[in-house]
């Protein structure tokens, strides 16, 4: 393999490292910190953390619920895109930086009392507080022409589209784990646990099943033997 391939490599398994961890990510502040200083450049600025902890303190403990900030709504739609429930690719389109593309129209001749379409940004009838819901966080990014092939590719404005592109290309390694339910990359297509911990935990509990199931069988056959 030459340099410049594993180094190419190498660059993507750090980028779905990062993915990853950006998906299992938690509600918490002290994640986000954590996540922020291990992955600095993965978004384009500390808006979106610093935004976050505004809305952690500024919402009341009952009504968080119902209401999110886009650091963990953009996480959501990842873990959407991850879990293969963005049939209409509307979640991809959010983390491409196109969601105005989604915004639903509203027709004039609206119905009094009508509720307003849903849009497709939100996820479980959650809201946003309104300077984040005008407030886009990732970059739109641009068309690029190539003047030799005359190929139009795309540039992303973040680390994180980037390597979300990059993921999708073989979309096969995304998964989550069978036995925890943490997203992870998988080397292989047989591949269904994130770690051989929790290939070794599915195993002893189908271990201890199996043998549950089987001594049941032996107890009821060896009472049967006894009762003629």
């Amino acid at each position: 393999m030459k340099v410049s391939n594993r180094q190419a490599a190498k660059d993507r398994s750090g980028q779905f490292e990062a993915l990853a961890a950006f998906a299992n990510m938690g509600d918490t502040p002290n994640e986000w910190q954590k996540f922020k200083l291990k992955y600095p450049r993965f978004f384009p600025d500390e808006m979106p953390f610093e935004r976050a902890e505004l809305w952690l303190n500024q919402t009341l403990e009952p009504f968080r619920p119902y209401t999110t900030t886009r650091l963990l709504l953009h996480r959501d739609h990842l873990r959407r895109v991850w879990a293969k429930n963005d049939q209409e690719g509307e979640s991809l389109t959010v983390l491409y930086g196109l969601e105005r593309k989604l915004i639903p129209v509203e027709p004039e001749n609206v119905q009094f009392g009508e509720p307003p379409k849903t849009h497709p940004l939100l996820i479980g009838g959650k809201s946003l507080p309104d300077d984040e819901l005008d407030r886009g966080m990732l970059p739109e990014g641009e068309p690029v022409i190539d003047g030799i092939s005359g190929e139009i590719k795309w540039k992303f404005g973040s680390e994180f589209q980037r390597s979300l592109y990059e993921l999708m290309r073989v979309r096969w390694r995304a998964r989550i784990c069978a036995q925890c339910g943490r997203y992870f990359v998988a080397d292989k297509t047989a591949q269904t646990f994130c770690s051989s911990d929790c290939s070794n935990k599915a195993k002893g509990a189908r271990s201890l099943d199996y043998w549950r199931r089987q001594g049941s069988l032996n107890r009821r056959a060896r009472k049967e033997g006894s009762s003629e």
